[in-house]
């Protein structure tokens, strides 16, 4: 890769599914089913209506890799995919690349990218920042509690005082996916009724010279974590955290 890339770096543009570029698709593959191709057929489907071929959008990702981030030049090694919802005629696509993480190599560095497209019709939440004191889970076993939102894309920052019982969340954490920080459970507690009120946040000796101390690791769980939430400041002479509501 020719261009300097950073963890966290982030890529957006819009591509519309016209009814040409499906055509021109199924010419290229031959994936000529119906459903994508033929109106009277499609209307006898789940789906009532011809949709694009789920590849499509993988495409416009290869081609966002390519033009976009990390541009002219990239190679593009693998891919894991997970189709959510239909892509109907017209419809336009937001892709989403960011930087999770980069290998350095000796000839050549390899990212590891997160890619998603999102239907403007409909959708789905993403770029969610969670906030909670204490993690509801069931050690991974299923979906329950915080683990719901163990979705790719669907959150980007936490602000937590424990995410031990939510795995699958925890593990998106680990992998350096979702941008995450640790602070005391009271303090979090606190945040809220600073929030509620309006507030800029809370002073407090609670944090001094532990993880959540900006001079140790300012609560930062992983690599994402680049924002100053806490700060180390004086008051009357004394040493203070402030945390940031």
């Amino acid at each position: 890769m020719e261009k300097r890339l950073e963890t966290g770096q982030v890529c957006t543009f819009q591509k519309k599914v016209s009814d040409e570029d499906v055509r021109k698709f199924a010419e290229v593959t031959g994936d000529k089913n119906p459903l994508h191709l033929d109106d009277e057929f499609a209307r006898t489907t789940m789906f009532k209506e011809r949709i694009a071929h789920g590849m499509i959008g993988a495409g416009i990702i290869s081609g966002g890799l390519a033009m976009h981030m990390p541009g002219l030049g990239t190679t593009y090694l693998e891919q894991d995919l997970k189709f959510m919802r239909p892509v109907r005629i017209g419809d336009v696509l937001t892709v989403e690349l960011k930087v999770l993480e980069i290998l350095p190599k000796t000839k050549f560095d390899i990212a590891k990218i997160r890619t998603t497209c999102t239907n403007e019709r409909g959708g789905s939440p993403r770029g969610l920042t969670l906030m909670f004191a204490s993690g509801c889970g069931d050690s991974g076993a299923s979906d329950f509690g915080l683990d719901h939102f163990a979705q790719d894309g669907m959150v980007d920052k936490i602000i937590a005082g424990h995410v031990g019982l939510a795995k699958k969340l925890s593990g998106l954490i680990s992998e350096n996916r979702i941008a995450a920080w640790n602070f005391p459970q009271g303090v979090i507690a606190h945040l809220f009724r600073e929030m509620a009120g309006g507030k800029e946040g809370i002073v407090t000796h609670v944090g001094l010279g532990t993880f959540a101390d900006p001079r140790v690791e300012g609560g930062r769980m992983n690599a994402l974590a680049k924002e100053n939430l806490v700060e180390l400041i004086e008051i009357g002479g004394t040493k203070r955290l402030y945390y940031t509501a």
